[in-house]
């Protein structure tokens, strides 16, 4: 199976030898840069409850995207939005200092 994404070849032909030649990279799918994820994957890759993912989009802290069939929330707007969940927590808890 050849999957090619941004002219980037992935794989190899079953028939014949891979365009472009072999002195370019041939990238796999897994050296693929994850840029999106599914509501299923964002939970578990980022440790957070469905109802927290939800929140965050009510709050307008991530959006989410629909593309054929599937829900999408891009990598960049998780890592934003649980970085603001991270300082929010620390401006708003107590000082321990003595």
């Amino acid at each position: 199976m050849v999957i090619y994404t941004d002219s980037v070849l992935i794989g190899e032909k079953q028939n014949g030898p891979a365009y472009p030649p072999q002195e370019y990279p041939v990238m796999t799918a897994r050296e693929l840069e994850v840029v999106t994820y599914s509501v299923a994957d964002a939970v578990a890759v980022f440790g957070i409850s469905r109802a927290t993912l939800y929140r965050l989009r009510k709050a307008g802290r991530i959006k989410m995207h629909r593309l054929g069939g599937r829900t999408l929330i891009f990598k960049h707007e998780m890592i934003e939005a649980i970085r603001g969940i991270a300082s929010d927590a620390n401006r708003s808890s107590p000082s321990h200092s003595r």
